[in-house]
């Protein structure tokens, strides 16, 4: 029986020990890959001609007039309580 006890723990110590290793590997080719320098990037920064108007007063917009309320005849009437 302290044979099968004895290999059974070889035998996890050896998985431990691989698993270890793969995930060191995984982690090792991982950030091995984000060593490669980005390529740099050319942006041209433009913004277009304003176009300054000379007239500017002519320009101007006249203000509209104010719209005039209208009687609203809906609650006008008596209401049937008030007829009692």
């Amino acid at each position: 029986m302290a044979r099968g006890i004895k290999n059974s723990r070889i035998k996890s110590g050896f998985l431990s020990v691989l698993i270890h290793a793969v995930l060191f590997l995984f982690l090792f080719i991982s950030l091995d890959w984000n060593r490669l320098d980005p390529k740099p990037v050319m942006v041209e920064l433009w913004s277009p001609e304003l176009k300054v108007e000379v007239n500017a007063k002519k320009n101007v917009a006249k203000p509209k007039p104010k719209p005039k309320p209208k009687p609203c005849l809906l609650y006008t009437s008596p209401s049937p309580r008030d007829r009692q």
